[in-house]
Formats: C-alpha cells, structure tokens, sequence
C-alpha cells in the first residue's frame, strides 16, 4: 500500500524542519560569534618616567592570607619578623586595609594570598577591595609553607 502526500504537505514538512533544525543552528552561530572574553585591568605602579617600581620596603608590605570559612589573616613587614597573624573576616578586612592606607598611603603593597580551602569568590572579593580602596601595589602569591605552619597553629 502506497501513502500519497499532496504538495502541501511536503511544503508543511519543508516548513517545519527549516523552523525547528536551520533557523536555531543559524541563531547559535550569530551569538556564539558576538561573544567576546573580557578582562581585567591591572595596575602596575609607575614612577613619574613610567619606569615600573619593583621595590617595595618590608615595613610598607601588608600580606593577607584567605582561609576558608569566612576568615582572613593579615601582618606587616616580612613573616620572618612575624610572631603571630592578625585574624579578620571578608567584611572587616575592608576597615583593616583603609587603615593601613591611612598610615603608609601610596607606598602600601599588598600581598593577596588565597590558601587551599579558600572560596575562589573570596579571591576576588579580595581583589575588589583593592580596587574599591585604590589600592595601586597589589600582587597575587602562594602562601609558603612557614605561614601554613602558623595557620595551623591559629
């Protein structure tokens, strides 16, 4: 037994793949090409001949360490004058780093240091804060084995 289609129906079918197969292939294609991979601006400090400034005195130094759960360690100067880590939380460190703003101003570096259990969210929020409270000398490191030895004693 033979099943006749009339000419509609075959137009009907044409009509139905082009609206269900072509035309969402071609909308992928347009906006998988319109997207474009944004960035960062990053701030490497200057002095007035546009020579890049590297040196940078222990006593200017601000290393912050983020922890999971919420908490963050900070000291001054080198670890190796450092006795012990001063803890803070995400929404505190923001009055901790004003300060020290306060008292160093444009020689302030900071030192961002996210340990294993930090939340990648807390990295960044770190990172924010350092735009927020333009903060120009900032540097992303890995916390050494020393301070994850006094971390573990906190």
């Amino acid at each position: 037994m033979q099943v006749r289609t009339s000419n509609k129906t075959k137009w009907v079918i044409l009509g139905l793949l082009m609206i269900f197969l072509v035309i969402p292939a071609i909308v992928f294609m347009i906006a998988s090409t319109r997207v474009e991979p944004t960035s960062m601006l990053l701030s490497i400090p200057k002095d007035s001949a546009g020579n890049i400034i590297t040196n940078t005195l222990p006593r200017h130094t601000l290393t912050v360490i983020a922890t999971g759960n919420n908490m963050v360690y900070y000291y001054t100067g080198s670890f190796s004058d450092t006795k012990q880590f001063n803890a803070s939380n995400n929404k505190e460190i923001r009055k901790v780093l004003v300060q020290y703003k306060q008292e160093m101003g444009e020689a302030l570096a900071v030192i961002i240091k996210p340990a294993q259990k930090a939340a990648y969210s807390q990295t960044v929020a770190l990172l924010d804060e350092m735009l927020i409270n333009n903060i120009k000398k900032y540097a992303m490191a890995e916390v050494t084995k020393d301070e994850e030895g006094l971390l573990a004693k906190q």
